[in-house]
């Protein structure tokens, strides 16, 4: 590994699901230990250098709560101060070492070559399959509108499709039944 201490940390950010120019411009400042969550609050873009940036929306700028196995590996790293993901702590990662590191991450972990949107795509599937309410699955992604979250990132996987089409027959069946009980006596 190039840097086990910074692929363990964008790893385990990987967890958030958070966009790539959202996890660039986490700093320590914005990680609340005691309360479990994190402060989502700027971006940090490439053009001829790194720019960090207040967040787009209102919405998008949001607290998200931590695991417990993310906060302890925070805890391991912490600094107190910094860009959470940072060579020194004073700028954000430049963004080829970064790339350079999620190929890392995709070759150990055997991943396909994916868009930091395609983590998103699967973490926001999987709280829909879990039955997660569309408007925290909204907050949680830093959505304005729930339409944003359906459209761009929910993906009906084909088993979800299946059993909404077997709940329907079931539905169906019992109602005929039911139905054909009430003329039977």
């Amino acid at each position: 590994m190039s840097n086990p201490n910074m692929e363990s940390r964008i790893r385990e950010l990987m967890e958030l699901k958070r966009l790539r120019e959202e996890l660039l411009g986490l700093r320590w400042v914005d990680i609340d230990l005691n309360r479990n969550e994190m402060h989502i609050q700027r971006s940090v873009t490439y053009r001829r250098g790194a720019h960090v940036s207040p967040l787009k929306t209102r919405q998008s700028n949001r607290y998200i709560l931590l695991s417990e196995q993310l906060r302890r590996i925070l805890i391991r790293h912490e600094r107190r101060e910094g860009f959470l993901i940072s060579v020194d702590g004073t700028d954000p990662l430049p963004l080829r070492m970064y790339e350079k590191e999620m190929e890392t991450i995709r070759s150990t972990f055997n991943m396909p070559d994916v868009h930091s949107r395609e983590f998103r795509r699967t973490f926001s599937t999987l709280q829909i399959a879990a039955n997660v309410p569309l408007p925290v699955v909204q907050a949680n992604m830093g959505h304005t509108k729930p339409n944003m979250t359906l459209q761009a990132y929910v993906k009906v996987e084909r088993h979800s499709r299946e059993s909404s089409r077997n709940a329907i027959s079931d539905l169906i069946a019992s109602h005929n039944s039911t139905n054909h009980d009430k003329t039977d006596s």
